[in-house]
């Protein structure tokens, strides 16, 4: 039976060392080379994270996402742009930024699609919570974005009443409180 390669051979396309940009994506491409082909510069030439692992390195590049960048940026939805445009067409902390070529599509639909649009939280990480369809977490921050909501939040304090601030706090609260209350089993993985 044929793989689906559903995007031009998407099973093969993968990451060089080269177009890795954030440290610990660098490590894991290192970790584990093979050939196959780069989507974001289109080199077969240089060998590449094993295609067949892609699953760590979705992981890695989705939790990067996550980490340097707020849902509304790039959930077309919520008025922001494209995973590839954020990846691949607007210098980022994650990767360099793509050379034209005919492997991006099926890189980006790796990281976006492959494995499904909300997998299991024991098997990977959301991109997407804000069109969860049970709607059970609010839309996605970035932490810096997060931390600097609750700065401002404490900058308020020093100048203001308590209870002239309580309500935004209670409003910033909710919105990560899914992410709060969350239990994370012993010995099992967790993702941020």
């Amino acid at each position: 039976m044929k793989k689906d390669n559903h995007v031009g051979g998407a099973d093969v396309v993968s990451l060089c060392g080269a177009c890795a940009k954030d440290p610990e994506l660098k490590a894991l491409v290192a970790s584990d080379l093979a050939h196959g082909i780069c989507g974001v510069c289109g080199s077969s030439a240089s060998m590449v994270y094993n295609p067949e692992r892609f699953a760590e390195a979705r992981n890695l590049i989705r939790a990067l996402i996550r980490f340097h960048f707020s849902e509304p940026d790039y959930n077309p939805g919520y008025g922001g742009t494209s995973i590839r445009n954020i990846l691949l067409e607007e210098p980022n902390p994650v990767v360099e930024t793509a050379t034209p070529g005919p492997h991006a599509d099926a890189f980006i639909y790796r990281i976006t699609w492959e494995d499904g649009m909300y997998p299991d939280p024991d098997r990977g990480i959301r991109l997407y919570a804000g069109e969860e369809p049970n709607l059970e977490q609010l839309l996605n921050f970035s932490l810096p974005e997060s931390n600097s909501r609750f700065r401002r939040l404490g900058e308020r304090l020093k100048h203001e009443n308590f209870h002239a601030v309580e309500d935004a706090m209670e409003e910033l609260v909710a919105s990560i409180e899914t992410d709060i209350v969350s239990e994370v089993r012993k010995d099992s993985l967790w993702y941020r």
